[in-house]
């Protein structure tokens, strides 16, 4: 099954290319003195600088890191490459068509929040005491969980109405977007069409493999979930702390390789007659016919 070979050949490729972890691990801890910086600044002028330049590394970054991440896909070839030329390379090819590609996202994930909101207002009632609430709190040091079970059940109600809105329109949306980066970086239209043929191609792929889709998602979910909880679990040991954070650092570069690995699989599957592989193989036989 080609899910499951993704599954493990993506695990293979994440411990066999430590690089992959280590150009996360670089952005992490830039993108944080980034994010520290803009909630220290002094002006509103110095704050949109570094908000700015915050967006530049993360455009920068997974121009590179995402080419690192398709190539390593062939285990055999990526043996042969430098990484870091590789990701420079990556940045040179890529830094237009994902910037797009990002900021269409984003506009996607505010969409899809005011949607939710929308419908959360209309079925749940307004939140806003909560949030004026945690406003107060935050500014008197209070404690959230002795505020929250001061409510009466409707207020109780109404906030988790609201949080299972917003977490399920969420992951509506990622389970839609699963395959849309991968989508960006397999098609071959010009460098400003690529971001938008990816819409389509990444929607057509996923209806194609729709139920290995929804058991990949619960398949992310669920690590996703044994993570948080041993993370709440371990929360005041510093060193199993640490640990964890290792540990989610290889969950998110294990992740996105094995997005990345299952959509090159399906597009060169050779027993799929409107695959790559298989198109390619069939013009082989008739040139030498």
């Amino acid at each position: 099954m080609v899910l499951i070979d993704s599954i493990k050949k993506s695990f293979n490729c994440v411990i066999e290319n430590p690089s992959i972890t280590l150009f996360l691990v670089l952005f992490l801890i830039g993108s944080n003195l980034l994010a520290s910086c803009v909630l220290t600044a002094k002006t509103r002028l110095i704050a949109q600088i570094l908000i700015l330049s915050l967006f530049a590394l993360m455009f920068v970054f997974f121009s590179g890191w995402l080419k690192v991440i398709k190539e390593s896909t062939d285990r055999e070839k990526i043996k042969e490459k430098n990484f870091y030329s590789l990701f420079l390379e990556g940045i040179g090819e890529n830094i237009v068509p994902v910037s797009i590609a990002i900021i269409l996202y984003t506009i996607c994930v505010f969409l899809v929040m005011l949607l939710a909101q929308f419908i959360a207002l209309k079925k749940f009632g307004d939140i806003n005491f909560f949030m004026d609430a945690i406003a107060k709190l935050t500014q008197e040091n209070g404690n959230l969980a002795q505020y929250f079970n001061g409510l009466d059940d409707n207020q109780k109600y109404i906030i988790y109405g609201w949080n299972i809105c917003i977490m399920l329109s969420l992951m509506a949306f990622n389970f839609i977007s699963l395959f849309y980066f991968p989508a960006v970086f397999y098609n071959d239209k010009k460098i400003f069409l690529r971001p938008l043929a990816a819409i389509w191609d990444s929607l057509k792929f996923l209806f194609k493999n729709f139920f290995p889709a929804i058991a990949l998602s619960v398949f992310i979910y669920a690590l996703n979930m044994i993570l948080a909880f041993l993370n709440a679990q371990f929360a005041q040991n510093v060193i199993l702390s640490v640990l964890l954070l290792l540990v989610y650092i290889y969950f998110i570069s294990y992740i996105v390789m094995l997005i990345f690995n299952y959509y090159e699989a399906k597009n060169n599957c050779i027993n799929r007659a409107d695959s790559i592989g298989e198109n390619e193989a069939l013009d082989t036989v008739s040139e030498e016919n």
